[in-house]
């Protein structure tokens, strides 16, 4: 179900009039002071929700924040929280998920939607996830409603090109066009084994129109403030999985054909996404290592940060700490900050949360990711950051929690006002 929020700045105070406010601090002109059900406070900046032209007073009818908050949710967390859920142990356990976020100051959620060619709501297109077990409700609409309800922001998650298993498509809806093209031994959907998935190549038209597709089908159908890709593009560097359709192509640079391919589907993306509602954001998330992005993804990131047509934002996953010996965070991040040259991009840094467990510096550094985000401010395309994810924040393991809770003080203090 579509939701409109035509007046969201008017509405935004009664749409949250539910949650106590804190007269033990005086808000600031442009900032609500929120108490959640844990009795944390939180602030929400008024100034930072993303308007539209100045010179239109009508404010966005879109939930999105000039400074992005992010947190990734995932199929790992979505299937680690919900599997097997009702309804209604999904929309409270949900409900939970938007109120922790809010805690740490979160204002948006990338939601996996679209994981393995499958669909985490109601589908024409793509077949129904397994992630959840089987339910009977749609998730992407409870998921959409409980965010908004709760001030958070919306991206729908999408990998585009990966699909499922040989085992799962056997048993896949005969009508759906992935499971054509695999029953047929069809060119336009490849086995990469490395990973034992099928992979759609992004080089035949069909396929960038059903990605595509895919993409209008959300927007039309629920009230998403934003389309999200990662860093899968390619799956493999081998000359063989595009074998045949490099060979009826006029080009003769494998390289170069390849990533005008992923740029033609980014730029067909963001067509589609702006044709169904202009102000619903497109939003790329590459890896931190701007060469392996050419060398391995085949994706273009220095045009698609200083062109128009590609993206709205890029969120690089910098994953690395202060004293990484080979991409140290800092400089790491001025590469890409100088890479946004297009007024018309902003600049995401996606933080590594899940490092606070495995990693040396992440570990002895208990206030490494408040130190990202400090650090990240400073830059002059700055505008917001992303954790990975969610349940390295607010994991159920008692002792794993005691490790994130350190790093949430950090957090809390430097991300969430």
């Amino acid at each position: 179900m579509k939701l409109k929020r035509q007046a969201l700045m008017l509405s935004l105070a009664l749409m949250l009039s539910g949650c106590a406010v804190s007269s033990e601090s005086e808000p600031k002109s442009n900032e609500l002071i929120l108490k959640d059900n844990s009795g944390i406070i939180s602030q929400l900046k008024i100034s930072s929700i993303k308007l539209k032209d100045k010179q239109d007073s009508e404010p966005s009818h879109k939930l999105n924040y000039s400074e992005q908050k992010a947190m990734w949710l995932s199929y790992i967390d979505l299937g680690e929280l919900f599997y097997q859920k009702s309804e209604e142990e999904f929309t409270e356990g949900f409900e939970e998920v938007c109120r922790r976020c809010r805690s740490i100051g979160i204002n948006t959620l990338y939601i996996h939607c679209r994981a393995f060619g499958d669909a985490f709501y109601y589908s024409k297109l793509f077949q129904k996830t397994k992630t959840l077990g089987e339910t009977d409700y749609d998730p992407l609409e409870i998921m959409v409603k409980t965010a908004h309800d709760n001030a958070l922001s919306v991206h729908a998650w999408i990998n585009p090109l990966r699909c499922e298993s040989a085992e799962y498509l056997e048993a896949a809806d005969d009508s759906l066009t992935i499971t054509k093209w695999y029953k047929s031994g069809d060119d336009k959907l490849k086995y990469i084994s490395t990973d034992d998935h099928y992979w759609l190549d992004p080089a035949y038209k069909d396929v960038r129109e059903l990605i595509c597709g895919g993409v209008s089908e959300i927007i039309e159908n629920y009230d998403v403030d934003g389309i999200h890709f990662d860093d899968y593009f390619y799956p493999t560097t081998d000359l063989s999985f595009d074998e045949k359709a490099f060979s009826a192509s006029d080009d003769t640079d494998l390289k170069h054909w390849r990533t005008e391919n992923i740029s033609a589907l980014v730029a067909d993306v963001y067509k589609t996404v702006k044709s169904c509602d202009s102000e619903v954001l497109f939003g790329i998330s590459p890896q931190g290592n701007i060469q392996n992005n050419y060398e391995y993804m085949y994706a273009d990131v220095g045009k698609w940060c200083s062109e128009p047509g590609f993206i709205d934002y890029i969120a690089p996953q910098i994953y690395f700490g202060f004293e990484n010996s080979v991409l140290p965070f800092e400089s790491c991040a001025d590469d890409w900050n100088a890479l946004v040259t297009s007024d018309s991009v902003s600049l995401v840094i996606g933080l590594a949360a899940y490092k606070i467990y495995s990693d040396e510096e992440y570990i002895n550094k208990t206030d490494i990711l408040s130190l990202q985000i400090t650090s990240a401010k400073g830059l002059s395309h700055y505008s917001g950051y992303a954790f990975y994810n969610y349940i390295s924040l607010f994991p159920a393991d008692s002792d794993k929690a005691q490790t994130a809770d350190k790093h949430l003080q950090g957090i809390k203090k430097t991300g969430g006002n």
